[in-house]
């Protein structure tokens, strides 16, 4: 069954462009989601497009060394033993 004559859904959207970049491979994607290797482009570059541009995910920085300090503490206070101490950033499970 092709999507060739029907609209792409948002999950295919998304599943496609997580899996891709996960590393998974354009035909195993277009097996998964019975679609062509074009539609699968154009899937990851909607979903990029989307992760780029939507607001809640759109990362704000710290501005002054009060707010620093501020984060600085909430991840002190949320470690155990204060283990991130010093830390202001975590990134995919990797502090900063």
């Amino acid at each position: 069954m092709s999507h060739a004559h029907k609209p792409v859904t948002i999950e295919v959207i998304m599943g496609t462009g997580m899996r891709y970049l996960a590393r998974g491979k354009v035909n195993d994607i277009c097996h998964v989601y019975h679609t062509s290797r074009s539609a699968v482009y154009s899937c990851v570059v909607s979903f990029i497009e989307a992760m780029h541009t939507a607001p809640n995910l759109d990362i704000n920085l710290s501005q002054t060394a009060s707010e620093w300090e501020d984060v600085q503490r909430g991840f002190a206070c949320r470690s155990t033993g204060r283990l991130f101490s010093g830390c202001v950033c975590a990134l995919d499970g990797l502090f900063q």
